[in-house]
């Protein structure tokens, strides 16, 4: 049942009586829960830039979209 099976379908698998299982899950709880407590941590995104490479070879690196655009545009 810890994989998401049905209490039905436990029995039809072990081959046991609903009440047996009931009786016997009752005086053997599970140590430990499926579910396991996590942490999510939620960081800024990484700042996108790019190289720009103008046909005259001048190179441009870690810019923005914008000031890639303008200085493609200057330099066209």
């Amino acid at each position: 049942m810890a994989e998401g099976a049905s209490f039905a379908q436990a029995c039809r698998e072990l081959k046991l009586w609903a009440p047996t299982l009931r009786e016997w899950m009752k005086k053997h709880p599970p140590q430990q829960s499926a579910f396991q407590e996590v942490a999510v941590e939620v960081s800024p995104p990484e700042p996108q830039t790019i190289s720009l490479v103008l046909p005259n070879g001048l190179r441009f690196e870690g810019l923005d979209i914008s000031t890639a655009a303008s200085l493609a545009k200057r330099f066209k």
